[in-house]
């Protein structure tokens, strides 16, 4: 499947994107192609795609990164700012938090570089937000 989304992905047209990035399938998983963009290398961008969607993640932190009895204000400072992070919300799958935005396993290669610019912008956005409850 990574062949796929890779393809689809060489599709966007770099001279139209504000940001710079490069491709690379992750290591280990074929399903699942990483988006390293400039400047924010530690916030890979990973890629999957589903039957009918195109899932966009940014692993965040772990829950072990979490300063002692900040948890319950910080996930009320996450939910809150949900709203204010144009396509993208916070998740957690397992002891990770995530940031993640979706779209149709149809989109066209310049709504796919949208979710990109965005998503790297926003992962820059939710750091910001929940630094101060972080170890």
């Amino acid at each position: 499947m990574s062949k796929e989304i890779l393809a689809l992905l060489e599709q966007v047209n770099h001279d139209e994107m504000v940001i710079e990035f490069e491709l690379q399938p992750m290591a280990g998983n074929d399903d699942i192609i990483q988006v390293i963009v400039k400047d924010q290398e530690e916030f890979p961008i990973n890629i999957t795609t589903t039957e009918d969607e195109l899932i966009c993640m940014v692993k965040l932190f772990d829950a072990d990164e979490i300063k002692d009895n900040a948890k319950d204000e910080m996930h009320d400072v996450m939910l809150s700012a949900n709203l204010a992070l144009p396509l993208s919300s916070f998740g957690k799958i397992g002891t990770t938090y995530m940031l993640f935005g979706a779209l149709s396993a149809g989109s066209k290669a310049k709504d796919i570089g949208l979710e990109i610019e965005t998503l790297a912008s926003n992962t820059l956005e939710a750091i910001a937000l929940v630094t101060d409850y972080l170890k």
